[in-house]
């Protein structure tokens, strides 16, 4: 058994390039906002942010 993976739609995608522009590393709190906000899983975002400071 095997989870599947998140893919963001282009319109979360551009929410979440939002606000990484606003904060590259946002705290649990915001993260928490920003996935609720994007109708995320918050393990989501949070990966998305890790990947996103990698480029």
């Amino acid at each position: 058994m095997f989870k599947r993976r998140y893919r963001a739609t282009p319109s979360q995608v551009r929410l979440l390039e939002t606000y990484f522009i606003e904060d590259e590393t946002p705290d649990a709190g915001r993260r928490e906002f920003i996935a609720q906000h994007a109708d995320m899983p918050v393990k989501s975002v949070h990966i998305w942010f890790q990947n996103r400071r990698a480029k």
